[in-house]
């Protein structure tokens, strides 16, 4: 069961235009996030519902930032290196590529931002 439904996300989002492409996305922002929530906390999510939760709607909105995330960075994840010559041995770089280290790493920053103050990102 997805936690963010296509009228959720479409009604304030709309980098994902069609409903049919939503659902995989949407399953794949939930895993982002759960990454980073970690699997006890994330089964509790699940087997509960966060309906009537204060961090329902944050929840929520983190999960439809990620999929916009997933969108807008995964056509510049690559290599980095924008040009080689080897005349002397020069590299340059093109900022807006990273690898995908980086862009997990950026994500995972970001997602602990976004559900700031819900209580579900602190230590255990």
């Amino acid at each position: 069961m997805a936690l963010l439904s296509w009228a959720e996300y479409s009604a304030l989002h709309d980098i994902v235009t069609t409903e049919t492409t939503f659902s995989g996305k949407e399953m794949i922002a939930e895993q982002d996030v759960a990454r980073v929530i970690g699997p006890i906390r994330w089964a509790e999510l699940i087997n509960y519902g966060i309906e009537g939760e204060f961090y329902a709607d944050q929840l929520k909105e983190c999960i439809a930032k990620v999929i916009d995330y997933n969108e807008e960075i995964q056509p510049k994840i690559g290599g980095g290196v924008a040009s080689v010559s080897n005349d002397g041995y020069s590299e340059s770089y093109n900022a807006e590529l990273q690898t995908a280290s980086q862009a997990a790493a950026e994500k995972s920053k970001m997602i602990r931002a976004w559900l700031s103050g819900t209580g579900l990102v602190g230590a255990y």
